[in-house]
């Protein structure tokens, strides 16, 4: 019988490490967690803000293709225009990643895709306008630059977008570890 009394006392002290383990876990997750939104946030600083424009200029092309050139952001933003549409490294329409495809002019792009062309004239973007959807949201990530969200009316035979803006970023929520207390 005296063992009976001496072997519960032997999980309760492992209970208790184990409980400050998991305590020491959730502080360094919530450590690391609250680093990560800081970088993002000295990282976000960094990046390369474009002016956005009253009104953006979209070619008239195909109708199931969008063409952004260097003439999207307006007179003198030439420039600033193609080298930030050859860093875009992933295009959402809607909220659906796109998948770049290499852009040839014989085949046209097939639903949810996008192509980057480089040509002598600057680079451009060839993004497949989503059938029977009138209006969406557009956005274009590259890197070295901040993330932009367009709205595209594509409810006429040639596209156009009507606003864009710096997306925001969101701040990831930590949850508090005080509130089993």
């Amino acid at each position: 019988e005296e063992k009976k009394a001496v072997t519960p006392s032997v999980p309760n002290s492992n209970e208790e490490e184990e409980k400050k383990k998991q305590q020491a876990e959730e502080e360094a997750r919530q450590k690391q967690a609250e680093d990560e939104a800081k970088k993002k946030q000295e990282e976000d600083s960094k990046l390369i803000s474009l002016t956005m424009p009253e009104t953006f200029t979209v070619p008239t092309g195909e109708p199931t293709t969008l063409m952004i050139n260097k003439d999207f952001l307006g007179k003198g933003m030439e420039e600033v225009t193609k080298q930030w549409l050859g860093k875009v490294t992933k295009v959402y329409v809607n909220g659906t990643e796109y998948k770049e495809v290499k852009y040839s002019l014989m085949t046209p792009l097939k639903e949810n895709q996008f192509a980057k062309e480089d040509s002598n004239i600057g680079n451009k973007l060839h993004i497949c306008r989503p059938q029977g959807v009138n209006n969406c949201t557009l956005e274009i990530v590259a890197d070295g630059y901040k993330t932009y969200v367009f709205t595209l009316d594509n409810s006429q035979v040639a596209a156009s977008i009507t606003k864009g803006e710096e997306k925001k970023a969101v701040t990831p929520s930590v949850p508090n570890s005080n509130e089993e207390e």
